[in-house]
């Protein structure tokens, strides 16, 4: 999530803070009752939102871990079979060009190459067994592959859904926003007569700067980024 919407969520809890703290009795015809609820049912799906969006980010990393270890585990079962076919091509004529070492590729290709090298493989299990290889290798290779797909499926998915999310929660905070817009001149002129609590509106209703940290020069303060 952005920092400004960080800052904006926090500043619409405390304004629904203060709604519910202070409970205000329109004028007959006002819009102000009508707006404060919708402002409340928006600031609740934003607060729905952003914790579908942590489980997202937190299942995204797990699928990110996944990822990873099928990915280096399927690398290092090519890599066994690359360096026996090598050793097997001092014999064998015609090896050296199938099976080849490979180098750092994206996931696509190496969901490919690890097919091919499946295929090739195939056909010479028992020259690989010489080699002392187990005789399961293509199975365990195959099954590797699967791990892999699936890992990087479930990736891809899960930073889909999370990027959904971040959409959804940028467009109801717009929303919440511009009820806020029309509700807030109808407090200001409400609250007019009680000095205590406009002070309060103004202060919930401000969103709050960030902060950047700089290298101290002189006992230089730390200031407030607008």
């Amino acid at each position: 999530m952005r920092d400004v919407t960080v800052r904006q969520l926090e500043m619409a809890n405390r304004v629904v803070g203060f709604l519910e703290a202070n409970p205000i009795a329109f004028r007959k015809g006002s819009p102000g009752a009508d707006l404060v609820e919708e402002f409340k049912r928006q600031v609740a799906e934003l607060r729905s939102c952003t914790a579908t969006q942590a489980f997202e980010f937190a299942q995204s990393r797990a699928y990110s871990r996944a990822r990873g270890a099928a990915r280096e585990s399927l690398n290092l079962a090519m890599e066994r079979i690359n360096r026996t076919a090598q050793a097997m091509a001092i014999s064998v004529p015609g090896l050296e060009g199938r099976f080849e070492t490979i180098g750092r590729i994206g996931d696509a290709k190496l969901e490919t190459r690890a097919r091919s090298l499946a295929e090739s493989a195939r056909p010479l299990v028992q020259e690989f067994v010489d080699f002392e290889m187990d005789p399961g290798f293509v199975r365990d290779l195959e099954s590797k592959i699967k791990t892999f797909t699936e890992a990087v499926a479930g990736h891809k998915a899960s930073r889909g859904a999370h990027a959904a999310t971040t959409q959804l929660i940028d467009a109801v905070m717009e929303r919440a926003m511009t009820i806020l817009a029309q509700l807030d001149p109808i407090m200001e002129n409400k609250l007019g007569g009680n000095t205590a609590l406009q002070l309060k509106w103004e202060n919930v209703r401000r969103v709050e700067k960030r902060w950047v940290y700089k290298t101290p020069k002189e006992d230089t303060p730390l200031t407030p980024a607008p």
